[in-house]
């Protein structure tokens, strides 16, 4: 045979120290996960994780393995990066938090993250990191000490001197139960007195009453009490020269702007409809303007009158001199100054809401939580009523002064999480009779305290009796 072109083989050698450098490396590989032991089988490949963009925002190179917080976005290119810095808080109102590949990324450059649940994390190395250990966020710091949101699988891993420590972890996205206590304390900001407005009318030429009442517009107050109705006409001709009328409302609801009502055109509407006004005929129904500015539509204030209280209104606006005769259709509601919170027909439909949020300050935080999501600068966060249980119904003076518990949850659906009430202390202290005992010398009464959720009060009901000399 002939002979053919001669075969040349490259060897290639390591020197002991290049060898070392490689062994070591392969071994950290293996311990980091990222290359698979000699002999060590895999029961699946796991799926392929979706890589996080961000941008190093601090001040200081991120090291490899760094535990970061995400405090926004940015679009470059088309491209959605997040904007990572040390952590700012250890609860996570900041944002969520992520952890750095095995490359480190040195200030405003971009790297790639992971959320988990598997990671590899830096670490405080004056803690015994053994399996079980909890790991959390430290601010201003690339490094994890005591916290409750990565749990540690251990082993440690080595890194380069200088570099830091590391161990595996498991992700358990903060507390398994992220919850607050909080009080109402001053949330309401105005009390539930009671609010009076007057509205007079009058015609000429005509003494029969109008077709409707104030109460009958569309744009009334949903929780009004009329506590006075009366009417005067001149003497002379029974009302077909002058006829007026005059009512008194007060509203016991502190969500009700008074101030607002008066401005609007609600009674003007009223008044142009009603079927007497069709056509715009000469005895048509007016606001009574001419009369002290008192009357027609308008606010009324008790703490400017004499001993006479609101009948002194009512007696300004309808005998306007000694030739009127005055009549009381409805006499003035001897309560007229009392503003019950409880009365049932003076709750107001709007106050009927699921879901229902206010304004709370955080009283009790989780261990190791200096400030809760979406906690203010003041020490205030919003909470939901999901539930439905604890806000539905309730005026702003029932809900004031009360303590309670929020949990940060998802409600599937929404891109954000909200603190939901779970627990609010509602219970109000009455007084009931348990038993009226009638004896020879006298009447005993038995009474308990008792601690209720709910109530509200009916109309109280009055039976007169008889003298003994009627009876």
């Amino acid at each position: 045979m002939p002979n053919g072109p001669a075969h040349k083989t490259a060897v290639g050698a390591f020197s002991p120290n290049t060898a070392k450098q490689v062994l070591g490396m392969v071994r950290y590989l293996e311990q980091a996960g990222f290359a698979q032991k000699a002999g060590v089988a895999h029961p699946h490949n796991p799926a392929p994780e979706t890589p996080l963009y961000f941008q190093n925002i601090s001040d200081e190179e991120m090291p490899a393995y760094a535990c970061m917080q995400i405090v926004g976005t940015k679009e470059l290119e088309g491209m959605n990066y997040l904007l990572a810095d040390k952590p700012r808080d250890t609860g996570g109102s900041n944002g969520p938090y992520l952890w750095n590949k095995h490359v480190k990324v040195p200030v405003d450059e971009y790297g790639t993250g992971t959320a988990g649940p598997h990671v590899v994390t830096q670490y405080d190395d004056s803690l015994d990191a053994v399996a079980g250990l909890e790991l959390g966020p430290t601010q201003g710091q690339w490094y994890m000490s005591t916290g409750s949101l990565v749990n540690v699988a251990g082993p440690t891993l080595l890194l380069p001197p200088g570099e830091g420590h590391v161990v595996r972890g498991i992700v358990q996205h903060g507390p398994s139960m992220q919850l607050l206590a909080f009080d109402t304390e001053g949330y309401c900001e105005t009390t539930n007195e009671p609010q009076y407005f007057i509205v007079t009318i009058d015609r000429i030429g005509n003494n029969a009453g109008p077709s409707q009442q104030p109460h009958d517009a569309l744009e009334f107050p949903d929780n009004y009490t009329m506590i006075y109705h009366g009417f005067s006409h001149d003497r002379m001709t029974g009302g077909n020269a002058y006829n007026t009328h005059t009512w008194i409302y007060k509203v016991c609801d502190d969500s009700f702007d008074l101030n607002v009502y008066i401005d609007t055109n609600a009674m003007i509407n009223w008044i142009d409809g009603l079927p007497e006004n069709v056509g715009d005929p000469n005895d048509s129904w007016e606001l009574n303007t001419d009369a002290p500015n008192i009357c027609g539509f308008n606010i009324i204030d008790p703490s400017g009158l004499s001993l006479g209280g609101l009948q002194e209104y009512a007696d300004i606006c309808l005998a306007q001199n000694n030739l009127y005769d005055q009549v009381n259709v409805q006499e003035l509601d001897t309560q007229w100054d009392d503003c019950n919170d409880f009365l049932c027909s003076e709750r107001s439909a709007a106050l009927n809401v699921v879901g229902r949020e206010i304004k709370v300050r955080v009283t009790e935080r989780p261990c190791g939580v200096t400030k809760v999501h979406k906690e203010d600068a003041e020490g205030y966060v919003t909470v939901r009523d999901t539930l439905g249980s604890f806000l539905y119904g309730r005026t702003n003076a029932e809900i004031n002064c009360r303590r309670g518990v929020a949990a940060y949850m998802e409600t599937p659906g929404e891109y954000e999480c909200h603190w939901m009430i779970i627990w609010m202390d509602m219970f109000d202290e009455i007084q009931v009779v348990s038993d009226i005992i009638i004896g020879v010398a006298g009447i005993e009464i038995e009474r308990k305290r008792v601690d209720i959720w709910r109530d509200c009060d009916l109309d109280d009901e009055y039976i007169e009796g008889n003298t003994c000399e009627t009876s």
